[in-house]
């Protein structure tokens, strides 16, 4: 049994926060960058975003090592001592004293968290389609791209990228009689 390691001070869990929030709005900043026609900003902000969320993790990480066996686990985010992992995997001896054997079930982070990631979802589905659908009524078009159409792999990348991503949720669209399907490749070289 080995002793409960310290808490991490607020300045710490604050930063890993603060990191994380900044990983999100950069993620969020690729979408926006998108539509206002900076291409050059996608990678960066999702890159940039991806590098925020890892280092987040990384400022609350902690090593918490069994007695017995000497093996260790590590625990990200959490106070240790609400690690959900109470005894060592690979000899049984439990890792912390009794007195911090009930962990404390606080859900509304994630609740809260999940709650985002699905208003981000829709409302980047919700703004890319409805742009698209104006493209296509412009047009005459039946289907829509996410992306005006542009002969290149960055374009091809990006709107089928999008067909797979938002496919479930422009299912329920069409579904519910509000959306289009996704328009095939334009034929680019029949204008010749």
């Amino acid at each position: 049994m080995t002793s409960l390691p310290q808490d991490f001070p607020l300045w710490r869990r604050a930063l890993a926060g603060l990191l994380l929030i900044t990983g999100v709005l950069l993620v969020c900043a690729a979408t926006v960058a998108e539509t206002l026609g900076r291409p050059w900003a996608i990678p960066v902000c999702i890159f940039g975003g991806l590098g925020c969320g890892v280092l987040g993790c990384a400022v609350v990480a902690k090593r918490i090592d069994c007695g017995r066996c000497g093996r260790s686990l590590l625990n990200v985010g959490g106070r240790p001592r609400n690690c959900p992992i109470r005894s060592c995997r690979r000899c049984g001896a439990p890792l912390f004293a009794d007195g911090y054997a009930v962990p404390k079930k606080r859900k509304w982070p994630l609740r809260v968290f999940g709650a985002l990631l699905l208003l981000l979802y829709v409302g980047s589905y919700a703004a890319l389609s409805r742009r698209g659908y104006a493209e296509a009524d412009q047009y005459h078009m039946k289907g829509f791209y996410y992306f005006s159409p542009e002969e290149s792999d960055a374009w091809r990348w990006k709107n089928y990228g999008c067909v797979k991503l938002f496919w479930p949720i422009n299912v329920v669209d069409r579904w519910l009689g509000f959306g289009r399907h996704p328009a095939s490749e334009p034929l680019w070289g029949l204008s010749k």
